[in-house]
Formats: C-alpha cells, structure tokens, sequence
C-alpha cells in the first residue's frame, strides 16, 4: 500500500497542484501588485460613443474637449429669432488640444426635446449669439466659450444636443442629455 501511496504522489500531485494554479490563475492576475506595471495599466476612458453624457460634463472629441453646461431656462427678449415663449440656454466650451488651430465655423450643433427637433433660438439682447458668433480660430491650447439657446416647450422635456466638431470629417458626436 505504500508504494502505491508512492507512485499516487508522484504521478498525480503534480496534476492536481497544476489543476489548482489553473483555477487561481484569474483571481491572482486581478490583484494589484503595487508594481510600476500594474500601475501603468490604462484606466478606461469616456469616449462620445458610450452613454450620453450629462449637461455639466465633458467629452473629448479629435483632441477637442467639449463641455456643455447645464441649462438655464429663460423667456426669450423681443429681438430674439425665432420668438418662443420658452428657451433654455447653454454655455459650450470648445478648448483645443490639437497642434492646429481650430476653427468653430467647422461644428454642428443639433438638438430634439423628447425626440423632436429643437429650433436654436438666437437672442444677442441676452448673450445668446450661437455657434456663428466664434468666428475666430481657436489656437492650440486656448479655448473658446460659445453661448447657446433652444426653444422648448413648457413643463420637463428630455433635452439632447448633439455637438459634431468636424462634419466633413464625421465621427461620432459628443452628445449631452438629460431631463430638464
């Protein structure tokens, strides 16, 4: 009998010790070792092709970094085009990370309230001058803030802007929503 226990511990210990390593393998490779590797792994980013983001945060588009604030509801001025008895206006913020200056003339801003196309409301009486008002080139590493405003109906509506930095070149658009 004490041979056998032997040639058991011989031949299969080794296997049963490799089946449990095996199984330790994923638990081991999860643990922080606190070495310069380990620290070294990317953390995941927030691209604009993931969820929605939220009026306040920030996406990074081609080196660009959009922001988009969260909105003020207000009654457009007599001057305003179009009249709406109702906006909500927004402070953008384009800052230009590129080795490039970039122009704001190339951005397209869209925006729906509860899936339906919203009209941009521009009313230079209260600041809000659109897209069209930063002309200018932003040069790299300075940014811009543009001021915008959407008609909307009275009560909660789920507001989505849509904000493309380079339509010529597409790619997917930062997108900002939220109930408002």
């Amino acid at each position: 009998m004490t041979i056998r226990r032997a040639h058991w511990r011989r031949t299969r210990a080794p296997l049963g010790l490799a089946i449990v390593a095996c199984a330790l393998l994923p638990v081991l490779a999860s643990c922080d070792s606190g070495s310069p590797q380990a620290a070294a792994q990317p953390q995941p980013t927030v691209t604009a092709a993931s969820a929605p983001a939220r009026f306040g945060d920030r996406r990074e588009l081609d080196r660009l970094i959009i922001s988009m604030s969260t909105p003020r509801s207000f009654v457009p001025s007599e001057t305003a085009y179009p009249r709406k008895p109702r906006a909500l206006a927004f402070e953008m913020t384009i800052e230009n990370h590129r080795n490039t200056p970039y122009r704001p003339s190339q951005l397209l801003v869209s925006a729906t309230g509860d899936a339906r196309p919203l009209e941009q409301v521009i009313d230079t009486a209260q600041g809000y001058t659109g897209v069209v008002s930063a002309g200018e080139a932003i040069p790299p590493g300075q940014s811009v803030r543009v001021t915008l405003a959407f008609a909307v109906p009275e009560g909660k509506v789920t507001v989505r802007i849509s904000v493309q930095p380079d339509v010529p070149a597409g790619g997917v658009p930062a997108v900002f929503a939220d109930i408002v």
